[in-house]
């Protein structure tokens, strides 16, 4: 579900955000992450660029 949007303090899966202000990218690893403020300009918006993919390590 690429593109989908969410506001600073949002609890999202893992993944790779956007700010939509300056196009900064965060990496998140864990799922029910808070997204923070971009510290590059201040925004509050983000998109997701990329979900990450759930190895399937268990077998």
């Amino acid at each position: 579900m690429s593109g989908d949007r969410f506001t600073t303090g949002s609890e999202v899966p893992c993944g790779v955000y956007r700010c939509n202000a300056c196009a900064k990218q965060i990496d998140l690893h864990e799922d029910k992450t808070k997204l923070p403020q971009c510290s590059a300009c201040g925004g509050f918006s983000w998109r997701t660029k990329r979900e990450c993919k759930i190895s399937d390590s268990t077998k």
